[in-house]
């Protein structure tokens, strides 16, 4: 793999203490800025130097334009720096720059200037933007992203290398979301060889490769679209990536985060890839909660390990695995109800969690602190007879939609509208349900054919689209789907 995709743990170390250097030269170890994140060596370096700096800085995945605006709104912060290849500080023109190049004394943005976060460092992450209201800036002291990487490698990256050797750790998603971030200081943390590809093409290459030598087992951390994106390279349809993990002879764990993971992508990674894709969950906001546990007996490829949850009947990806935090299933608020076998929505604490959003320059801290809750229905299931438990998702909670019929005002779970859509149109890959104005039921499904759903549930706009558009984590983008349909 090129080298600006990968490095050992000590090799980021040393390059992290020289942009250290450099952020300290332009007083940004004082000063909130916005980091543009890419999946390159540079940037994990001047990510770890922010660290290392206790600095404040707000993180924007390729410099993603709607990020840079709601850092600019949220937070306060518009002082944006990139990385080049070589490392150099890029910032860029008009965002509180003086012309000798050196930031200006400008006032903190409030959340800077009270507790918790006038002292100390911070890392503030946005979230998918799959709900209504769009992104949102997640606020974490840096002391929580180490207590995550440090439970991070007790759970998977130790037990995945229990010879003492040494684990790759791919991240094949962006650095800059909560996912991988966990995942890049943890590989730190278990001084991991890290290779971080910028998409499939780079991520078939990687797996190709053999480890660096000592490397015990390969951890793999990815998302839904990864995977699927992944199963298209022509490296991986004609079996030659499989042929080259037999050869490694090593384990090798893939994990995938966010949504569950669609049957068809987990049937194409294990036929083409001879490995199960394993379970593990988070939020924005919670970081990593739940994850399936490390067998280190389980030597895949070829894959070897059950499917736990399809021996139930159920959705093998539904199965998160072994909760990490203290977990409650606990009433939803605010209308919504629990779709059936459903036992509460998940609440979780965990020592890591953020201290709230970034809004209007304000912390707004977690109204059910120390608590989060989740926003997604599940229930609790035991693997076996007095074994451990298993976090099972189910639908996520919105809030009710109201939808005026007949001089009546009725209140729908936006996943039964949902699940009507589908049967209504067997053909069909998803569907989304969104509250319209007035009273008004707005309806996007995803068919090869023109939709319908007949009854008191037609909706009042009915869109029809070759694929809903999701995050990377699989979350389908209501807010993006919402443009879409008050523009059609």
């Amino acid at each position: 793999m090129a080298p600006e995709h990968h490095s050992p743990a000590e090799g980021l170390r040393a390059a992290a203490a020289r942009q250290a250097a450099l952020l300290r030269g332009l007083g940004l170890d004082r000063r909130p800025f916005v980091l543009c994140v890419r999946n390159t060596v540079a940037h994990a370096a001047t990510l770890k130097a922010a660290a290392d700096l206790q600095a404040r800085v707000v993180l924007a995945p390729n410099g993603a334009r709607p990020i840079l605006d709601l850092a600019a709104v949220q937070a306060g912060v518009d002082h944006v720096v990139d990385v080049d290849a070589s490392g150099s500080l890029l910032q860029v023109a008009g965002a509180r720059v003086s012309g000798s190049g050196e930031h200006e004394d400008l006032p903190l943005p409030q959340w800077a200037q009270e507790p918790p976060l006038d002292s100390g460092g911070l890392c503030a992450v946005a979230t998918s933007g799959s709900g209504p209201a769009g992104s949102k800036l997640v606020a974490y002291r840096w002391e929580a992203c180490a207590m995550q990487a440090k439970v991070t490698v007790e759970r998977i990256l130790s037990r995945a290398a229990p010879a003492g050797g040494r684990v790759r750790f791919v991240a094949a998603s962006s650095i800059g979301h909560a996912y991988n971030l966990n995942g890049l200081f943890a590989a730190f943390a278990a001084d991991a060889e890290i290779c971080l590809p910028a998409g499939a093409c780079q991520l078939a290459q990687t797996l190709a490769e053999p480890p660096a030598c000592g490397c015990e087992a390969t951890v793999l951390f990815a998302t839904p679209q990864g995977y699927g994106a992944l199963l298209e390279h022509e490296v991986v349809r004609s079996g030659e990536l499989r042929s080259r993990l037999r050869e490694h002879a090593l384990p090798f764990y893939a994990f995938s985060a966010g949504c569950p993971l669609p049957a068809g992508t987990a049937e194409g990674v294990e036929e083409l890839l001879g490995a199960r894709v394993m379970q593990n969950f988070g939020t924005s906001e919670v970081g990593v909660i739940a994850a399936e546990e490390v067998d280190p007996g389980d030597c895949g490829p070829p894959c070897k390990r059950p499917h736990l949850a399809q021996e139930r009947g159920g959705d093998a990806s539904a199965d998160k695995g072994v909760p990490w935090g203290q977990l409650e299933l606990r009433p939803p608020g605010g209308g919504r109800l629990l779709p059936h076998g459903a036992e509460g929505e998940v609440a979780i604490r965990v020592p890591w969690c953020s201290d709230g959003y970034l809004v209007n320059q304000r912390l707004l801290p977690h109204p059910d602190a120390p608590f989060v809750r989740t926003g997604d229905a599940g229930r609790v299931v035991l693997r076996s007879p007095g074994g451990r438990a298993s976090l099972f998702l189910m639908q996520r909670l919105w809030a009710p939609l109201e939808v005026r019929r007949g001089g009546l005002r009725l209140l729908l779970q936006a996943y039964e509208v949902e699940e009507a859509l589908l049967r209504a149109n067997p053909e069909a890959l998803g569907a989304a349900a969104l509250q319209g104005p007035d009273g008004k039921l707005f309806c996007v499904v995803a068919c090869p054919m023109e939709p319908r759903l007949d009854g008191w549930l037609q909706p009042d706009k009915l869109l029809r689209v070759d694929r809903l558009p999701t995050s990377p984590a699989g979350k389908i983008l209501y807010s993006t789907l919402r443009e879409l349909l008050l523009l059609d």
